[in-house]
């Protein structure tokens, strides 16, 4: 995937042309520095930790906090459930790991 990413790069903002079936609906020109919001909350600093890993969840922050050993390895910011798709509460184990998985 990166390989096609960087493909692409150079072309990135050379299509100046609107989509057909969008001409209708007005747009605006966003600076790129607005397109992504930038997280400021997440971190890893547990590579050099050993250690059994744990991964405690806090649904009320939005926030995943990686321990390695008992310390904290980490924080990442995170999306849960909402009043229709609750998240479910517990202890729950990790069976496997799919690093390009995206939630349907």
């Amino acid at each position: 995937m990166a390989l096609s990413l960087a493909s692409c790069a150079g072309q990135m903002g050379g299509h100046t042309a609107p989509t057909q079936y969008l001409e209708a609906f007005p747009t605006q020109t966003v600076p790129h520095s607005e397109l992504y919001n930038a997280d400021s909350v997440s971190y890893w600093d547990g590579d050099g930790m050993t250690g059994p890993a744990s991964v405690t969840i806090d649904l009320s922050d939005q926030k995943a906090y990686f321990y390695k050993g008992g310390k904290l390895a980490g924080v990442s910011a995170l999306s849960t459930g909402d009043e229709k798709h609750r998240t479910a509460t517990g202890r729950f184990k990790i069976f496997e790991k799919d690093q390009w998985h995206k939630s349907n």
